[in-house]
């Protein structure tokens, strides 16, 4: 065991070290200290690859239910859908955002449908294969007058999500209802006479809790 630790002492491996933890978790501290987030670490970490394609600020990504297809929003108010294990563009996905795309959610698990928030005060909802040949979007909502900074899913609940806005609301829409703007009915949280809300997360199992973050220093569990 001696010339086994020793061994891991040198080395550089960083799954091969995480690996050693699973079979050996008396030596989970020794391991943490090899992958400790240093400049070391990361020259250790190397690239794999760049995915090119958008012509603005990335400011949000998001990973398929299976884990093999990666969705991107940016400044150039597109999505693309990438299969980045293969380093391949499958669809450049234009949305009718004007601002910023801010968050980018998968509303199922085949990827059909998808889901942008943006600095327009826009969410948007878009069958993939419709919106590449720009067809009409299944959603476009306006309830927010704030820039609409995330969204977020439940894996129970493929058919309901939540939007996050500067304006101190949160909205939650259910795609198997017709949609209508500003109204009541669609308002879950509204703090909208005390902070903007930037960032949003749901209960995977149970979405009647969610967390918010805001402009203040404090997380709110509602």
């Amino acid at each position: 065991m001696e010339r086994k630790i020793k061994k891991w002492k040198n080395d550089r491996d960083i799954l091969k070290l995480l690996r050693y933890r699973e079979v050996y978790p008396e030596y989970a501290n020794l391991v943490k200290q090899q992958c400790h987030f240093t400049d070391y670490l990361i020259k250790r970490l190397g690239l794999e690859h760049e995915l090119k394609g958008h012509q603005g600020c990335v400011n949000c990504l998001e990973w398929s239910a299976d884990g093999k297809h990666l969705a991107s929003g940016s400044d150039d108010t597109n999505v693309i859908y990438w299969d980045p294990f293969h380093h391949k563009k499958l669809e450049i996905i234009p949305t009718p955002h004007i601002g910023n795309i801010f968050s980018v959610k998968f509303l199922d698990t085949n990827d059909s449908i998808i889901a942008t928030a943006a600095a327009d005060c826009k969410v948007i909802v878009q069958n993939v294969r419709e919106a590449v040949s720009e067809g009409t979007p299944l959603l476009q909502c306006s309830c927010h007058i704030g820039r609409v900074k995330r969204l977020a899913t439940c894996p129970d609940q493929p058919m309901l999500f939540w939007s996050a806005g500067e304006d101190g609301l949160v909205l939650q829409y259910d795609m198997r209802e017709p949609h209508e703007c500003r109204t009541q009915s669609k308002v879950f949280v509204d703090l909208s006479y005390t902070t903007e809300i930037k960032c949003i997360q749901v209960n995977p199992t149970n979405p009647n809790y969610i967390a918010l973050g805001a402009n203040d220093c404090f997380i709110q569990y509602v």
